[in-house]
C-alpha cells in the first residue's frame, strides 16, 4: 500500500506580495502664530477616543456628529474639524483617533495625553503626557539666561 498526502492537507504554494511602500503624511500643520491654548489631560479609552467636554465644546466650540479630520505630526496627532472628514465626535464629544496613529505615537489605551486646543486655528493637538514631561524637563533645565518663564 502506498501513501499519499491528502489533497485537504496540502499546503498552498506561497506567493510572495510586492513591498508595498507606506501613503505619504501630509506636511505637519504645528506652525502657529502665538494664539492663545486651550489646555486639558484626558485618558486614551480603549476604542481610541479621547475628549474634554470643557475644551471642546467650550472652548472649540465643537458638538457630537461634527466631522474632524486626523494628521500626524511629529510627536502629535493634529485633529481638525472638517466637514468632509472620515470620523464624527460621538456623543461624549470625545474625538477618534485612529489606530495606526496611536501606535506611531505609542499611545495605548489607559495612558494619559495632553490635549491642546488652538481655537483661532479650529483645531485640536493630542500628545502623549511622556511628550509634555520631555519638554518641560528641557525647558527647566535650560541655563538661566535661556528661555525666560512668566
Amino acid at each position: 500500500m502506498s501513501e499519499r498526502p491528502v489533497p485537504a492537507f496540502e499546503l498552498p504554494e506561497v506567493v510572495q506580495r510586492p513591498q508595498v511602500s507606506p501613503l505619504p503624511m501630509p506636511p505637519p500643520q504645528l506652525h502657529l502664530p502665538a494664539v492663545p491654548l486651550l489646555l486639558a489631560t484626558a485618558t486614551m479609552d480603549h476604542s481610541g477616543r479621547v475628549g474634554d467636554k470643557k475644551l471642546l465644546r467650550d472652548g472649540l466650540h465643537w458638538h457630537p456628529g461634527d466631522r474632524t479630520s486626523i494628521h500626524i505630526a511629529p510627536a502629535t496627532v493634529v485633529v481638525r474639524r472638517d466637514p468632509h472628514g472620515r470620523h464624527r465626535l460621538d456623543p461624549r464629544c470625545y474625538v477618534f483617533i485612529p489606530a495606526a496613529a496611536r501606535s506611531l505615537l505609542r499611545i495605548d489605551p489607559g495612558d494619559r495625553v495632553m490635549l491642546v486646543g488652538a481655537p483661532e486655528h479650529d483645531q485640536l493637538m493630542v500628545h502623549h503626557v511622556a511628550v509634555v514631561a520631555d519638554l518641560l524637563s528641557r525647558l527647566y533645565a535650560s541655563p538661566p539666561d535661556g528661555p525666560d518663564v512668566p
